[in-house]
């Protein structure tokens, strides 16, 4: 009977302590020492933006978002600025845009300049996925077709359009934008 109650008492001790999740295993502590979770938060939108902006949401954009870096021949017909790693072009009645960014960025607002100098704000882009081209047709935004409606065919034009944050964009895409500014 002894020699049974020595082995069933030392099984009993090698049983996990609830509470902590440490094991006893022949004399030697195992377990969870120390842990960390991160956890990206999604940032939602306010109402007010979809009020102020005509406002693209994420799915729209993420069915037309590619891969900017897919295979070495794409890469080597990319043209990059520094000065502007989130690019914005109106070519053949579609809206691209490409982020150079290692940064997935919320909220951001595009808008150009037309030929007499004013600044049209096109809409809000809820998402532009780190690393991406996306490719929207031009009827995507109303006011970019309203404006080059207005333009004449004879007429040599070439917008410069513009990516900036907004005040419903996460912190990171606005640190993001404030320093691209600095430049």
């Amino acid at each position: 009977m002894r020699k049974l109650f020595i082995p069933l008492l030392l099984f009993s001790a090698l049983e996990a302590n609830e509470k902590n999740g440490f094991f006893i295993e022949a004399g030697f502590e195992t377990g969870l020492l120390e842990g960390t979770q991160t956890q990206e938060k999604r940032h939602t939108t306010t109402k007010n933006t979809y009020a102020t902006y005509n406002y693209l949401p994420t799915d729209a954009v993420l069915k037309r978002a590619a891969n900017l870096f897919t295979d070495a021949k794409s890469i080597s017909q990319l043209n990059f600025s520094s000065l502007s790693p989130v690019k914005v072009l109106y070519i053949g009645g579609k809206l691209t845009i490409e982020n150079f960014l290692p940064y997935n960025l919320s909220n951001v607002k595009l808008s150009f300049t037309d030929a007499q100098g004013n600044v049209i704000d096109l809409g809000v882009i809820e998402t532009i996925p780190k690393h991406s081209k996306i490719v929207l047709p031009g009827e995507a935004f109303d006011s970019l077709k309203e404006a080059f409606d207005k333009i004449d065919p004879y007429t040599f034009f070439f917008p410069k359009f513009e990516a900036t944050s907004t005040s419903v964009s996460d912190a990171n895409t606005q640190r993001v934008f404030e320093t691209l500014n600095k430049i």
